[in-house]
């Protein structure tokens, strides 16, 4: 059987929390622990701790052992598509090929406004996941990685060291038709 535990930072779990529970589930035998990709609970959240999805996931990655690691989902918008690959990558390395790379187009206003992302449709938002796809997937195959989408770009982009897992497992998230055909197309998951 193949069952894991999503963690939600947000609701202001210190490290020794998330880490507790991600070594208790894998002494438990889980096959697999997910963490969700938001930078704070709500509004009102002003002294509710929210640890950083990608930093805790390098740390859980050298604090477990063999329990399979991921967000459910990393939001693409939140970090330059390159740097990503780069994370992701090494999140990879670090666990020693344990990282489900899961990603989505992103939905949460309050915290795009809140952190001055910019807040385009939904059909930019999938344009936007779709070249994060495009220039992640390139870079963790390619010497030098070019591409120019719609909405990002790269020129000769250099991911050294190279996921260890190839390819690096992905995850898509999301319920419509378009983001379905992207998980077609780039997910093993959706």
């Amino acid at each position: 059987m193949d069952i894991g535990i999503q963690i939600e930072p947000q609701f202001g779990y210190s490290y020794d929390d998330v880490a507790g529970i991600a070594r208790a589930a894998e002494a438990s035998g889980l096959t697999r622990v997910w963490l969700s990709d938001h930078l704070f609970l709500d509004a009102d959240a002003v002294a509710t701790d929210c640890l950083e999805a990608w930093t805790l996931l390098a740390s859980l990655a050298r604090d477990t052992i063999r329990i399979r690691l991921g967000l459910m989902v990393s939001c693409q918008s939140y970090r330059n598509p390159a740097l990503l690959a780069k994370m992701a990558a090494g999140v990879d390395r670090m666990s020693g090929g344990r990282l489900e790379f899961g990603v989505g187009a992103g939905w949460k206003e309050l915290e795009y406004r809140a952190y001055g992302y910019e807040f385009p449709e939904p059909a930019v938002r999938v344009d936007e996941l779709v070249d994060t796809l495009e220039i992640c997937t390139r870079m963790w195959t390619q010497d030098r990685a070019t591409y120019s989408g719609k909405r990002y770009r790269i020129a000769d982009a250099l991911c050294s060291p190279k996921p260890l897992q190839a390819p690096l497992p992905i995850w898509i998230g999301g319920t419509k038709p378009r983001i379905m055909r992207t998980a077609a197309r780039y997910g093993a998951w959706f």
